[in-house]
């Protein structure tokens, strides 16, 4: 630790008296130590020669124990003014115990940077320890928040019948670690230190601190049963996700009930796995059914690790949550969920179908879809009079593959893939060239998978009968649109301004039809 500077250690309660008695003696043996804590005759509990070398500090004067009232809030920031009334020698190590419960909630961080400021004044090393009572909630991510005003934050804990330092970060005089775990040994007697100690390095270095955590929905415990110790239960995903915001490399259980929509939890998959990286482990648990072996393949692909069946017992199910202990996701992630759902379900074509073909276009697209359980949306767009079908249908652009469109003699149909009802609007706008209130007067929506197929059989239908003409080659040649739109909204247009959506004469719904007046 370097000097001038606050560091934060939390740790299992067993934990904390040894851990922090030894570095007391070590601070000693080149300096002095103050030791701030509510029992000051808590060492002689320690074994024999470590709590007689904390006697021997205090013996020769290079250790001084003040002790604070259970209990007392709001004396962290009159403690400094006492140390600075009895007065501290430069370079001391300050370290109080307990710290956490000296801390006002609501004036946290003007207690931490009252601390940081005299640390900085006094030219001291200021060691907060703050235990984590099995059971209660953790304070990394309280301190966390306040990470401009620690040099440091770590924790101590057991696991694997080892004690492990687990660091977030930690300046010191020879540099920065950040984000490792190293194992502690000790001589028995009480004294612990860094495995492999001097060598800070990438060798020492264990996996992520936050390796063995576990974060699970309580519906993902098989029979409503109690989480382990060190387990985080969240009631629902979104405040999972939330608390994920600082992870690294957790596991997360998530239950998936038979029925509820895949689309949601295909997305929180994709958004955590790209929000943080490969290295957490993503486990889905399922709840009253199996899901189908594609949409199980889909939501691999979209960055789960592992699939748990819905008898599993619980077990069985941390047998195969330690089967997945270290490992990392090696697929690769488009940036947005939109284009990693097209990825998935494979969809490749995009644009203008020729009105024979484009049923059976978008039913190919619609049968892949439907792996994933999206929501697509089909609309009937009818031309402003005065506008020609290949002059209009140059106008638009598609690119997005799955996005499909087409024309009769009157309208053109547009079908857009993974698109919800209140993204419709902005997704037409997107697609024409010029405002969709210029171009058409008039647009019917189909949005459940029923209604597009009947709107698509009854075009289809007509399309036989009448042949409508196929635009595919003229399209091709890439001339541009050169008619403009004889109705009352040119002189808008070509002053750069665009018309207020909508002024249709009349918006009609594939289940309900209502009137929209300008």
């Amino acid at each position: 630790m370097a000097t001038g500077r606050v560091y934060v250690v939390t740790h299992d309660a067993e934990l904390g008296l040894d851990v922090a008695c030894t570095t007391l003696v070590a601070a000693c043996a080149s300096g002095h130590a103050e030791w701030i804590t509510k029992d000051p005759s808590s060492y002689l509990g320690l074994p024999a020669v470590l709590s007689g070398e904390v006697a021997e500090c205090l013996h020769q004067g290079d250790l001084r124990i003040f002790r604070i009232k259970a209990g007392d809030r709001g004396v962290c920031v009159r403690i400094l003014k006492e140390l600075d009334f009895i007065g501290v020698a430069q370079g001391s190590l300050i370290l109080v115990e307990g710290a956490d419960s000296f801390v006002v909630s609501e004036s946290v961080d003007t207690d931490a940077a009252a601390w940081q400021q005299w640390a900085e004044r006094s030219g001291c090393t200021v060691l907060w320890m703050c235990p984590r009572p099995a059971g209660q909630p953790d304070h990394e991510a309280d301190f966390l928040r306040l990470a401009h005003r620690f040099s440091g934050l770590s924790r101590l804990r057991k696991r694997d019948g080892n004690v492990h330092w687990d660091v977030y970060y930690w300046f010191a005089d020879g540099g920065v670690i950040a984000d490792k775990s190293f194992r502690l040994d000790t001589d028995g007697h009480g004294s612990w230190w860094v495995d492999q100690r001097g060598t800070l390095n990438a060798e020492a270095a264990e996996r992520a601190v936050d390796e063995d955590d576990v974060f699970v929905t309580r519906a993902a415990l098989p029979g409503g049963r109690s989480a382990p110790d060190g387990w985080r239960v969240f009631e629902t995903a979104e405040q999972m996700k939330e608390a994920l915001s600082s992870a690294r490399a957790p596991t997360v259980v998530i239950n998936y009930s038979a029925g509820s929509p895949l689309e949601m939890l295909a997305r929180l998959i994709f958004e955590v796995r790209r929000s943080i990286g490969p290295q957490i482990k993503i486990a889905v648990k399922e709840d009253g059914g199996r899901l189908r072996h594609s949409h199980e393949q889909l939501l691999l692909n979209l960055g789960a690790n592992l699939v748990i069946p819905s008898e599993t017992g619980f077990a069985r199910m941390q047998s195969l949550l330690k089967s997945i202990q270290g490992q990392t996701f090696s697929g690769a992630l488009p940036p947005d969920f939109e284009e990693a759902m097209t990825s998935v379900v494979a969809v490749e074509q995009a644009g203008y179908v020729a009105p024979a073909n484009f049923m059976g276009a978008v039913s190919n697209v619609m049968e892949r879809a439907q792996v994933l359980g999206i929501h697509n949306a089909l609309v009937r767009l009818s031309l402003t009079p005065g506008l020609g079908i290949l002059e209009t249908l140059r106008y638009c652009i598609m690119k997005r593959p799955g996005d499909l469109c087409t024309a009769d003699d009157e309208s053109i149909y547009v079908f857009l893939f993974a698109c919800e009802e209140q993204d419709i609007g902005a997704t037409l706008d997107r697609l024409f060239r010029l405002p969709v209130s210029v171009l058409f007067t008039a647009e019917s929506r189909f949005l459940s998978a029923e209604d597009i197929t009947g709107a698509l059989a009854e075009f289809n239908l007509r399309a036989t009968e009448a042949h409508y003409e196929d635009f595919t080659a003229a399209l091709a040649s890439g001339a541009p649109p050169t008619m403009q739109p004889s109705a009352g909204y040119g002189p808008a247009v070509a002053a750069g301004r665009t018309p207020i959506r909508p002024p249709f004469s009349a918006m009609q719904h594939a289940l309900k039809l209502r009137t929209v007046h300008p």
